[in-house]
């Protein structure tokens, strides 16, 4: 059995300061507060959970680590609220620039 490299996982997603990207299955947060270290107080993590339980308790572990540039999404199996989030024109009518979107639960191949 392999193990999971979280490392590996974040380091193949090159985020940088000031990034917006999303989490889809954030669970409880853990690679969203990994993501949010990587992209800074000037960037911003969509953390995506169908759960509304799971959403709660990732919250509480984000305020736990002092992680307030993530911003928990209650999603659902067929609308991608973090894509449409993301993509919305600024005032200015500007589109933001495209997002990474890390779904981080997956099986190694």
């Amino acid at each position: 059995m392999q193990e999971e490299r979280p490392d590996l996982v974040l380091a193949a997603l090159d985020l940088k300061p000031g990034m917006k990207v999303a989490d889809v299955g954030a669970g409880s947060g853990y690679y969203s507060s990994r993501m949010a270290e990587r992209v800074g107080k000037s960037g911003t993590v969509y953390a995506v959970d169908v759960q509304p339980e799971m959403i709660e308790i990732l919250k509480q572990n984000m305020s736990e680590r002092g992680a307030g540039n993530v911003k928990a999404v209650l999603g659902t199996e067929t609308d991608p609220k973090p894509a449409r989030r993301i993509a919305r024109p600024r005032p200015d009518g500007r589109r933001l620039p495209r997002a990474r979107i890390s779904r981080t639960r997956c099986s190694p191949p």
